[in-house]
């Protein structure tokens, strides 16, 4: 390559980014309830793996969650994963959250299988094979802001 007039050698990074682990949003003054909501409804957990009150023909829970920016636009199975108690959930859709300045994150809405375990399960969402933290982060001024967007859109009462 020409450069100013003198040849120069350019050396290119061909390997892939560095990918950050997910962070999964955690409920105000709780460290392990993820910030969840019937994709539906907008109801906050529990959740039954089947409910009348949805848009699909099986009858199953749609869930969303809410997580660090992702910078997806769509499902690939490839590259995200979310499991509940080790077991595989389907992703239905993903995007990024937009309409509250300074929020930089993704919802993802899964679908609750048959065999499902009733309780609080872990859950883990695996991006480009790097898996969420193993503890789920309730940074504030993430949690602060997915709140504010969320009382915003009336999905939770205001406090």
């Amino acid at each position: 390559m020409r450069f100013f007039g003198r040849e120069v050698n350019v050396l290119l990074n061909t390997s892939a980014a560095a990918t950050l682990p997910p962070t999964i949003f955690v409920e105000e003054r709780a460290t392990n309830k993820v910030v969840a909501l019937d994709s539906v409804t907008q109801v906050r957990g529990p959740f039954s793996i089947l409910n009348s009150h949805n848009f699909s023909a099986d009858g199953h829970t749609r869930v969303m969650l809410f997580t660090s920016n992702l910078r997806l636009s769509q499902p690939d199975a490839a590259i995200l994963s979310v499991r509940a108690n080790g077991i595989l959930l389907t992703v239905e859709s993903v995007g990024t959250m937009s309409g509250v300045q300074g929020l930089d994150a993704s919802y993802i809405v899964v679908r609750l299988p048959d065999g499902l375990p009733s309780g609080s399960l872990p859950l883990a969402v695996t991006l480009h094979g790097v898996p969420s933290a193993t503890h789920l982060s309730s940074k504030s001024r993430h949690r602060d802001a997915l709140h504010k967007k969320l009382n915003q859109a009336m999905f939770l009462s205001p406090r």
